[in-house]
């Protein structure tokens, strides 16, 4: 029997995720996810992509990896070692980038491979992800994903 659950607390994409208003079933007992976790994974990504929060190291692997993107590419994209990137990336929970203007030109060169990938349709599309520094926020403890 399905059932919409008002919160469900999960870590499958590398880092807590709070789902809200979420379809579950049960199966052998168990309260199970009953979505298209690629379609979740895609709109966990324009989320983080969107909201002017800094990203954790987990955060920001998730994007790389959602995008089908390897540390050692990052250099040509943004000119960021792979050994650097792979630091970021360790951070796990806390915040990757301490300089604000390096994650807008990440957040950009990720959009920009979004349009190249034909995930967007057009430039102002894209143009609502764009934020200045100062709106930038710290992430809270748990991302939080509104689902229908």
């Amino acid at each position: 029997m399905k059932k919409i659950m008002k919160e469900f607390e999960t870590s499958i994409f590398g880092f807590k995720t709070k789902l809200l208003n979420v379809r579950c079933k049960e199966v052998d007992g168990e309260e199970v996810l009953d979505v298209d976790f690629s379609l979740l994974a895609q709109q966990i990504f324009y989320d983080l992509l969107s909201h002017p929060i800094r990203l954790t190291g987990n955060q920001l692997r998730f994007m790389r990896k959602h995008l089908g993107l390897r540390q050692e590419d990052m250099m040509d994209l943004v000119g960021i070692e792979q050994s650097n990137f792979s630091r970021l990336e360790a951070k796990g929970d806390q915040i990757a980038f301490e300089n604000d203007i390096d994650l807008i030109g990440l957040k950009a060169e990720f959009a920009k491979i979004m349009l190249k990938q034909r995930k967007w349709k057009n430039v102002r599309e894209l143009s609502k992800f764009i934020h200045a520094a100062s709106e930038f926020k710290n992430p809270k403890r748990v991302f939080v994903r509104k689902l229908a």
